[in-house]
């Protein structure tokens, strides 16, 4: 299929890959995606995959690699904090990935972190009783970083005098590094890096030399598929990567969700009167407001043609937009609604295919624990209570502050 591009649609998504205020508020762009050019490629040669037919083909393809986007893309310095990172089970493709997986999948089946839930609920309570003060708070600031960082502590083993390093080392993590970063920060971000992966090597190797404990990481070292077990290295990526995807993402999807019933307040009285929905309100909010703009890169190993007609070459670059999969009318009625009422949900907020999210059903939980005990303690009365803004990120839509009252 070829389609004739105006240049104000390319400038327009060369904006979006580098400035923020364009990924802030990116339906009206992604709607013109869909709608004349579902498969685009951008000045820079990165491809913008916008249809949900499209962005489901993309994340279920392993002619699609994550292992050469990871090559390409990373901007640290060659050595050992590079080869964390790029040997990571996200950073992994075929025999390899599907082995790792094979392994890891058993402690986070959904019935598995489902005995969680009680854990979960006791430290969103603690979080939210922690507040600095009666009637206000931040909400990004004092409850959705703090609960997850605590969440995967405790579910982790990680003792509670680490919790704080932990969460310094996190918000290191989570800024982005890329080829315009100073000297100085690549440092810290490095720094960060290591000094997780040593905390986590000697955590790990306590917890081999010990008795089984009640958490993720004992469940963890002990799993077997067919004999195979992971090795320290495999672990600890694994560890970090559950580490730094299940803070950020997290923290994002609940600030996200909660502002998205704030600016809905018929649905917000609605979820108030019957906190029962928060599954499906939970559900809602990832497919409208989705906190992660796209997939992970991929890289195309040969020529790939995708449901629209659109074909991507060999060597490119390409994103899948699942935020704009998720506002689809091809896929789902009424894609501009918020409802939380809406059961036929199929989003792909968590991806698809091999490299569904690890942590999908974790942060789940935390999420309708999160607005199941909000519902029941403050959520009719809940108002902003200040300005408002986005990040800037190169993947993520989420918001720099929450300030709310009730």
């Amino acid at each position: 299929m070829t389609v004739a591009l105006s240049p104000d649609l390319v400038a327009q998504a060369d904006s979006f890959l580098v400035d923020f205020d364009t990924r802030a508020n990116p339906w009206e762009f992604f709607q013109r995606l869909r709608e004349t050019a579902p498969v685009l490629r951008t000045s820079s040669g990165t491809w913008l995959i916008s249809t949900y037919a499209d962005c489901q083909s993309v994340l279920k393809d392993d002619r699609l690699s994550r292992r050469e986007a990871a090559l390409r893309t990373s901007a640290l310095p060659a050595g050992d904090a590079a080869d964390q990172y790029t040997t990571r089970l996200v950073c992994e493709d075929g025999a390899n990935h599907r082995r790792l997986r094979r392994i890891v999948n058993l402690p986070f089946a959904p019935r598995n972190i489902a005995r969680w839930t009680p854990r979960i609920m006791s430290v969103a309570e603690d979080v939210l009783a922690r507040r600095r003060q009666p009637r206000s708070m931040d909400f990004l600031e004092e409850f959705s970083y703090p609960l997850p960082i605590r969440v995967l502590c405790e579910l982790l083993g990680v003792p509670h005098e680490d919790h704080a390093r932990m969460g310094v080392w996190m918000s290191v993590l989570l800024e982005h590094i890329n080829e315009t970063a100073s000297e100085e920060f690549t440092k810290q971000k490095m720094d960060a890096m290591v000094g997780l992966s040593a905390y986590l090597r000697d955590l790990v190797a306590e917890r081999r030399a010990g008795a089984p404990q009640d958490d993720l990481m004992s469940a963890m070292i002990a799993t077997e598929a067919e004999g195979d077990r992971l090795s320290e290295r495999e672990l600890i990526g694994i560890l970090a990567e559950l580490l730094h995807a299940g803070f950020e993402s997290t923290a994002n999807m609940m600030a996200d969700g909660l502002h998205c019933l704030l600016e809905h307040p018929e649905q917000q009285r609605l979820l108030a009167e019957q906190p029962q929905l928060a599954e499906s309100a939970v559900e809602e909010m990832l497919r409208f407001a989705t906190p992660v703009l796209h997939a992970l890169p991929r890289v195309a190993l040969e020529d790939i043609t995708l449901p629209s007609g659109g074909t991507v070459a060999q060597g490119v670059l390409v994103l899948a937009l699942v935020a704009s999969a998720a506002r689809d009318p091809e896929y789902v009625q009424r894609p501009d609604e918020f409802d939380i009422t809406r059961q036929d949900n199929p989003h792909i907020g968590f991806g698809l295919g091999e490299h569904y999210c690890l942590g999908a059903s974790l942060a789940r939980g935390e999420a309708v624990s999160t607005f199941r005990l909000l519902a029941q303690e403050m959520l009719a009365t809940m108002r902003i209570d200040g300005p408002i803004a986005w990040k800037d990120h190169h993947i993520v839509r989420g918001l720099e502050a929450l300030p709310i009252a009730w």
